[in-house]
């Protein structure tokens, strides 16, 4: 497998691993959220029904007076909200927490006004109808608007996209470090070798998945390197050889031409007439110091 198709499917699985986790830590914090204690619209709606269904049981009428059971107003009150019983005729004949500018008296019209449209009252309503000794009651129930909605769903969207922004970087972050590390390293290895330092540079291992994408590469810059150095050890002994040679030469040719000199400069004295025997002497002499070998031909 080539190297291109080494760093493709690795970075094919690594994308792959994030979007997976990414889509795991989405559906955790999905779940999360619809399973949060603070109550929403739906709690609060299903807290209204229980409250209110138990009322009719919770509720004592004598004459004009109604009496509602303690439990049930400790179940108002732990919902921050207030309880109100018509009559027949939609009269407020019992209150418990009810604001001030609350009707004393409801049409069924406002009631179902109130249900559909919170902000009238600033309170949602909810209503629930049963008899109770012979008399037809409605109770009526007010949650704080606020409570329709999570006080926290803000932070928590905040904190969502807070997380996946994290994740991603962090993700990034070891991507980075174990797909870069090695380029890192490799062109460390490359600017070493350019200035005559073939040994591999200390590096810190990326991980055994990367070493595997980057082996063949680093195997190559191995076989490089030993090439290199190869080189320049035979560069260095072809230097040494040379130099060795051209000291040999300089020797072979400085011990004849110093003979010529000293034979030259016995022919230039000016103090001193040779006769023409010594002037052959001398050339016959200088003829058989210096010897030229004609070059050999081939073939």
């Amino acid at each position: 497998m080539s190297v291109r198709t080494r760093l493709a499917w690795h970075f094919l699985l690594q994308t792959l691993a994030l979007v997976a986790a990414v889509i795991v830590f989405a559906v955790a914090a999905t779940l999360l959220y619809l399973n949060r204690t603070p109550t929403n619209g739906l709690t609060v709606a299903r807290a209204a029904d229980r409250l209110l269904s138990g009322a009719p049981a919770a509720t004592a009428v004598a004459g004009d007076r109604v009496r509602v059971a303690a439990p049930t107003l400790a179940a108002v009150r732990r919902q921050g909200g207030w309880l109100q019983v018509l009559d027949r005729t939609g009269r407020v004949i019992y209150a418990y927490r009810a604001p001030a500018g609350l009707p004393g008296h409801y049409t069924p019209g406002e009631l179902v006004y109130a249900r559909l449209d919170p902000g009238q009252f600033g309170y949602a309503v909810y209503t629930w109808f049963a008899t109770v000794h012979g008399q037809s009651l409605t109770w009526v129930f007010g949650a704080p608007k606020a409570a329709l909605t999570s006080g926290r769903s803000r932070w928590f969207y905040l904190g969502l996209v807070g997380g996946i922004a994290l994740l991603v970087a962090g993700a990034g972050l070891v991507f980075g470090w174990r797909l870069g590390t090695p380029l890192l390293h490799m062109l460390a290895w490359l600017e070493g070798m350019a200035e005559g330092r073939y040994d591999e540079p200390p590096r810190r291992k990326p991980g055994p998945a990367t070493s595997q994408v980057y082996a063949p590469v680093l195997d190559t810059l191995r076989r490089t390197a030993e090439a290199l150095r190869g080189a320049e050890r035979q560069r260095e002994r072809l230097e040494t050889a040379r130099d060795e040679w051209i000291a040999g030469v300089s020797h072979d040719l400085r011990t004849p031409l110093s003979s010529v000199k000293g034979y030259a400069d016995l022919l230039a004295a000016p103090d001193h007439a040779w006769s023409e025997a010594d002037v052959r002497r001398f050339g016959a002499e200088i003829g058989r110091r210096v010897t030229v070998r004609p070059p050999s031909s081939t073939r």
